[in-house]
C-alpha cells in the first residue's frame, strides 16, 4: 500500500501586504507558525489552546495601542 501524506497549505491573512506576514497551518491537531519571508526556517508550534491563548493576547496588545507599526 502506498501511504500519501496530505499537505496542509501554509496561509496568510487577506491584511497581509507587502511580504512580511507570518504563515499559518494547522496540522495534526497542532497550528504552526512560520516567517513568511523565510519558509525554509523552523516553524513555532502551539496546541489549539495556546494559539487561541496567544492570538488573543496579541489582538488585546494591538487594541490598546501598545504595539505600534514600524516597531518591534
Amino acid at each position: 500500500m502506498v501511504r500519501h501524506e496530505v499537505q496542509a497549505s501554509w496561509r496568510k491573512s487577506k491584511h497581509c501586504e507587502g511580504g512580511s506576514c507570518v504563515e499559518v497551518q494547522a496540522r495534526a491537531g497542532l497550528v504552526a507558525v512560520r516567517d513568511g519571508d523565510n519558509p525554509s526556517g523552523p516553524p513555532v508550534v502551539f496546541t489549539p489552546d495556546g494559539w487561541r491563548s496567544f492570538t488573543a493576547r496579541a489582538k488585546r496588545a494591538f487594541d490598546a495601542g501598545s504595539v505600534l507599526p514600524g516597531q518591534g
